[in-house]
C-alpha cells in the first residue's frame, strides 16, 4: 500500500477509518499484497472470527504474529487490559481493581511517556492520566487492520500510528476540537522501508530494516542507514533494549540478535529462543518472547521465555494450551490466540499475557505467578 493510497484512505476515514468497515472501491485498486500466514490460517484480523474447523490441540502450528495485538500493556504502577468494550485497569502492588472505563470497540492500547494510558476505539482517543480513574477524550485517529499504535516517548500528549504496507508513520497530537476525525500532524517518511520490521527506541526514534540495512529516523526527519549485509530475511520485529543506542532484531525462527546502531549496526549479542515465536515484548531490564511448540503425542504447549539483556534465561514458564469455551460467535482458534498477548512492566519485574477474557501477570524474579483474572 503506497502512501498516496494511504493518504486518500485517510481522506475518506469519516466513514470507513475504522477496522471493522470494509475498504472502500477505487476505480483502480492497487494490487493486494499476499496475505500473511498468520492472517490466512486465521482469517481474522483484531479478534474477527475464524472459519477454521477445530484441529486436535496436538497438531496446531501457530506462525509469528505479524503484528502485536496491543490488548494489554503496562503503565506506571498499573497493569491495562482491553476486554469487548471496556478499559480495565488494576494496581501492580495490591492488585485491587483501579477503574473500568467504558470503550466503543476498543483497538490499541499503548503506555504514554508520563505513565498514563492511551486508548484507540472505534469512534475516539482516550486517555487515562497516571493516579487517574476518569478518562480525557480526543477525536479518533484514522486505524485499519493491522494498523500499530505507538505512544510517544517524551510527549504524553501524542501518538504515532502505522499502517501496514505503508512507509510513514504518521502523527497524532491530541486536540479536543478537530472535529470527528483526530487531525494528522507531521508524519516520518519511511520511503526505504521493506516493510519487514519497524520498532521504537527509548530515545523517541524509530528503527526500520531496508534491504540489508538498518535505518534510524528520529522525530525531526532526519535519518541515519546502518549496513548489516547479514540481515536475516526472515526478520519479525524490532523492540528495544537497555541502551538507546540498541535494538533486539528478532527472526521468525526464533533467532534474536541485539545490535548496536552506531556508525555501523553491529551485532553485540545473539539469542535462540529455541521455538517459533508468536510474541515479543522488552523493557529495560528484560526481553520477553511466547511461542508455540506443536506435539505430535503430547499437547501443544505454549512457552513464555525471558532473557536479561545480557542474553542470560531468567524465568520459562509453560502455559495452558486448553482453550476454553469461545464467546459466542467467535471460533475456537480466534478465542485461544485473542487472550495471548504480551506486555512487560518497564519499572518491575512483571510480564503478563493475556487479552479480552483473561490475564495472567508473573513476577520474573521470584518466578511465581501474581496475578490470574478470571
Amino acid at each position: 500500500m503506497g502512501r498516496a493510497l494511504v493518504r486518500t484512505m485517510l481522506s475518506l476515514s469519516l466513514v470507513v477509518a475504522c477496522d471493522d468497515q470494509p475498504e472502500p472501491d477505487f476505480a483502480e485498486p492497487a494490487p493486494r499484497p499476499p496475505m500473511p500466514a498468520f492472517d490466512a490460517m486465521l482469517r481474522i484480523s483484531d479478534g474477527g472470527s475464524a472459519r477454521a474447523e477445530r484441529k486436535p490441540i496436538a497438531r496446531v502450528s501457530l506462525p509469528p504474529r505479524p503484528a502485536p495485538a496491543q490488548r494489554v500493556a503496562f503503565a506506571r504502577g498499573r497493569l491495562g487490559r482491553l476486554t469487548a468494550d471496556e478499559l480495565v485497569v488494576h494496581d501492580v502492588r495490591s492488585w485491587k481493581l483501579v477503574t473500568r472505563i467504558s470503550l466503543a470497540n476498543p483497538r490499541r492500547l499503548v503506555r504514554t511517556a508520563d505513565g498514563g494510558f492511551a486508548v484507540a476505539d472505534l469512534t475516539k482517543l482516550v486517555r487515562l492520566a497516571p493516579r487517574r480513574t476518569e478518562p480525557e477524550t480526543f477525536s479518533r485517529v484514522a486505524l485499519f487492520p493491522r494498523s500499530r499504535l505507538f505512544g510517544d516517548e517524551r510527549f504524553f500528549d501524542r501518538v504515532w500510528v502505522h499502517h501496514a504496507g505503508d512507509s510513514a508513520l504518521y502523527r497524532y497530537d491530541y486536540a479536543d476540537d478537530a472535529g470527528p476525525l483526530q487531525g494528522v500532524g507531521n508524519s516520518l517518511d519511511f520511503s526505504g522501508f521493506d516493510g519487514r520490521a519497524l520498532g521504537a527506541l527509548p530515545d523517541g526514534a524509530f528503527v526500520a530494516t531496508e534491504q540489508g540495512k538498518l535505518r534510524r529516523f528520529f522525530p525531526d526527519g532526519k535519518s541515519v542507514g546502518l549496513a548489516l549485509p547479514d540481515l536475516e530475511t526472515d526478520v519479525w520485529r524490532l523492540v528495544r533494549a537497555r541502551r538507546i543506542d540498541r535494538v533486539w532484531v528478532a527472526t521468525k525462527s526464533g533467532k534474536m540478535s541485539l545490535v548496536e546502531l552506531g556508525q555501523t549496526a553491529r551485532r553485540v549479542r545473539k539469542i535462540d529462543l529455541g521455538m517459533v515465536p508468536f510474541e515479543l515484548a522488552s523493557s529495560v531490564r528484560y526481553v520477553a518472547a511466547l511461542g508455540v511448540e506443536p506435539g505430535e503425542k503430547h499437547p501443544t504447549k505454549w512457552r513464555l521465555v525471558v532473557h536479561g539483556h545480557d542474553g542470560q534465561l531468567v524465568f520459562r514458564q509453560e502455559l495452558s494450551a486448553e482453550p476454553g469455551t469461545p464467546p459466542p460467535g467467535t471460533s475456537w482458534l480466534a478465542h485461544w490466540v485473542g487472550n495471548r498477548d504480551l506486555a512487560i512492566a518497564r519499572d518491575k519485574p512483571l510480564v503478563a499475557v493475556g487479552g479480552a477474557t483473561s490475564v495472567e501477570v508473573w513476577d520474573v524474579k521470584k518466578r511465581s505467578r501474581v496475578f490470574l483474572q478470571p
